[in-house]
């Protein structure tokens, strides 16, 4: 009997079972459902009439079995705020076919709905949580999507209607199983994708404006996004697809799009990306730490690559990225970025930041086109060996202000230039010979480029440059070449060849013609020198002529700043071998002043020849005696007599008396001086002055 009973009870409960599990049709009125169900372990719910938010909340507190909702049949009217103390007190006032908030919210078991009739809006985290909800259809009804409301999901697949024009945060985020989705709506909220593993397939709508940050961030199988030609795509948010796998991105013809945030598309395995020339901004680190990145672009537009722009980018092709237009580099903006070997900087660059290229240790060749040195941050190239990359500065007449620029200067610099173009007219002419040797005179000129005027590189300008030059025109030598870093000053050959002048009289208020005489070993085709006249004489002005044979032989000068020393250039377009008639190449004026004393040395110095070869060689200097005797110093009421000859001192007094020898190095000797004739031998060649009875005798030993 015990036996039956149990049996019997068994098949009430199962009877009792099955009941509750099968589906329920509800016809309701607003505010209703609960008191329709009596049985909350239904796991299908049907339900037609009219629905309002107190309803909902009954669905998310008391079903929880719930494996497939329509609702399809019903209407959603609107709910005023339930009075306080009613079993609905914590029910918020809704609007018609509104879903509200947490609907469904946390029912792991529901695996289909279907929404109301006439939904426009789904609440906040409505569904959020489904874990077996594999499909929803969205009508086009809707106008809204709250925040989270298919979050956590499982969802496979979803489609936005057009409809939609506003979403909430991360409406679809954290659905482990959504491998596709359609977007038709005008904006693709914060984080609508988050962390959506499996989502390999995204199909943008042309009036997508927005997408959102972090829209597809962690996407780690989205390799590819499909975007109309024409995208009404405005502005692509902070994070938007970092963490994801996105491959490519071709946004080229998306001309609307004006800004990229903040790490959009940072760690990312992408290899391309192609951005409009609409783009006005780029967030900061946009592109960071993509290291597979090979091809991208910033747009002129932007002005600015950003901070961290491509940090960490070790494959980056950084020479295509930098525009005309562009006005600044930002900090780390290539930072580790070592695969590159050659840059360009264009010439808007105004500024490039704190270690902007720090670590780029494959570089070789940055080549530099502002004509202003860019202002420069902290250590902006750290870690490049500096003085073993090329800094290529086609512009040769900043190219001074680069090499004393800080940081700049490291580098191997090199300019781009036409040679012998000395004046910067374009032309290689006899303007360019005239520059130069008005430059070599202290003349002014209206333009000069001295990175083409040292043409043997030995840092000096000089009449070895200007034969170089002549040689240039009249081979027609139209060469651009390229110049490192200057040099020390070479020293030239040295030669005991020499410009002299022979010991003359002159008289104070008088006027004679003087031969500079060369003393050579070998043939020469050119000379310059310097000739410092005593006090009281001086050349008289534009009379150094050509004393040579060669009768095509120029010969510039210029009196310099110190006013006694005159330098003098001898030439010929023909670069012939001057030939001395009677010894003489020069022939000078010489005027004596009123004031002008008994005598005064002439000297000649600084000379510089240049052979056949247009080998430099720098001579000897020389020095002649100029007075109204020569070779002798005064000659006083004392009786004293100073003057010298063959490399003897004479010193003719009718005392005895002591005197001192001073060279011009400051050296000085005493002397004692006794009635009569005094010979003083062995003393080097040179200018002396003898002190002697408190007066000074200024003397030439030769």
């Amino acid at each position: 009997m015990n036996k039956m009973l149990k049996i019997i009870a068994t098949i009430v409960m199962a009877a009792g079972a099955a009941v509750s599990s099968q589906a329920l049709e509800v016809a309701c009125t607003a505010g209703s459902l609960s008191s329709a169900i009596s049985d909350c372990n239904i796991t299908t719910l049907t339900v037609t009439g009219t629905v309002d938010a107190r309803d909902f909340k009954f669905i998310a507190d008391s079903l929880n079995r719930l494996t497939a909702v329509d609702m399809s049949g019903a209407t959603i009217v609107a709910c005023e705020q339930p009075a306080a103390g009613s079993a609905y007190a914590s029910v918020q006032a809704s609007e018609a076919n509104a879903l509200p908030a947490t609907s469904f919210f946390g029912k792991k078991s529901l695996a289909s709905v279907q929404l109301p009739a006439g939904v426009k809006s789904i609440g906040f985290a409505a569904f959020a949580g489904c874990e077996a909800l594999r499909q929803v259809t969205i009508p086009a009804t809707v106008d809204s999507i709250a925040s989270y409301a298919f979050s956590s999901t499982g969802l496979t697949t979803v489609t936005v209607p057009a409809t939609v024009v506003s979403m909430g945060q991360g409406v679809f985020s954290r659905c482990p199983a959504l491998a596709s989705a359609t977007v038709a709506t005008t904006a693709l909220g914060d984080y609508t994708f988050l962390d959506c593993a499996a989502l390999s397939k995204v199909v943008m709508g042309k009036n997508v404006d927005a997408i959102g940050n972090g829209a597809f961030a962690g996407c780690t199988a989205l390799k590819s996004l499909t975007l109309p030609d024409g995208s009404a795509l405005v502005r692509i948010g902070n994070e938007a697809f970092v963490l994801s796998g996105i491959e490519a991105l071709d946004f080229s013809g998306m001309q609307h799009l004006e800004s990229v945030g903040d790490w959009a598309f940072a760690t990312t395995p992408v290899k391309t990306i192609k951005l409009p020339d609409a783009v006005t901004a780029l967030g900061k680190g946009a592109f960071f730490y993509d290291t597979a990145l090979t091809a991208a672009n910033v747009p002129a537009r932007a002005t600015a690559v950003s901070d961290y722009a491509f940090a960490g980018d070790d494959e980056a092709a950084v020479g295509n990225v930098l525009k005309q237009g562009h006005t600044r580099i930002g900090d780390y903006a290539f930072y580790n970025v070592s695969t590159p070997v050659s840059i360009t900087i264009p010439g808007s660059i105004n500024y490039i930041g704190t270690k902007a290229m720090a670590g780029m240790t494959g570089l070789d060749t940055i080549k530099a086109l502002p004509t202003t040195v860019p202002a420069l941050g902290d250590s902006v190239w750290a870690g490049l060996d500096q003085k073993t990359v090329n800094l290529d500065i086609p512009d040769s007449l900043v190219a001074h202000d680069y090499a004393g620029a800080e940081q700049w200067r490291e580098f191997h610099i090199l300019k781009t230039y036409r040679q012998g173009d000395v004046n910067n007219d374009g032309r290689l002419d006899v303007t360019d010979v005239t520059t130069l040797i008005n430059v070599i005179l202290g003349l002014p000129v209206q333009s000069f480029n001295s990175l083409v005027a040292d043409f043997n590189n030995d840092g000096l300008y000089n009449v070895t440059d200007v034969t170089i030059l002549i040689n240039m025109i009249l081979a027609d030598d139209n060469s651009h070449v390229r110049r490192v870093k200057a040099v020390d000053e070479a020293a030239g050959n040295s030669t005991a060849d020499k410009l002299y002048i022979d010991d003359f009289d002159i008289e104070p208020g008088h006027t004679r013609t003087v031969q500079v005489k060369l003393d050579g070993s070998q043939d020469y085709i050119a000379l310059q020198c310097e000739i410092t006249m005593p006090q009281g004489l001086h050349i008289v002005g534009g009379s150094i002529v050509n004393a040579s044979l060669n009768e095509n032989l120029s010969t510039p000068s210029r009196l310099l700043s110190d006013g006694s020393t005159t330098r003098v250039i001898a030439y010929s377009m023909t670069n012939s071998v001057i030939k001395p008639r009677n010894g003489a190449v020069l022939s000078l004026l010489v005027k004596a002043d009123d004031d002008f004393a008994s005598q005064g040395v002439v000297a000649i110095d600084g000379l510089v020849l240049v052979d056949r070869a247009n080998v430099r060689f720098d001579g000897a200097g020389s020095t002649a005696m100029a007075g109204r005797t020569t070779g002798v110093g005064v000659v006083d009421a004392s009786g004293f007599k100073v003057y010298a000859h063959d490399r003897v001192l004479v010193v003719e007094s009718q005392v005895m008396a002591s005197a001192q020898l001073a060279a011009i190095n400051g050296t000085a000797t005493n002397l004692l001086v006794e009635p009569g004739r005094n010979e003083y031998r062995d003393i080097a060649p040179g200018i002396y002055v003898v002190r002697l009875a408190g007066k000074s005798y200024k003397v030439a030993v030769r």
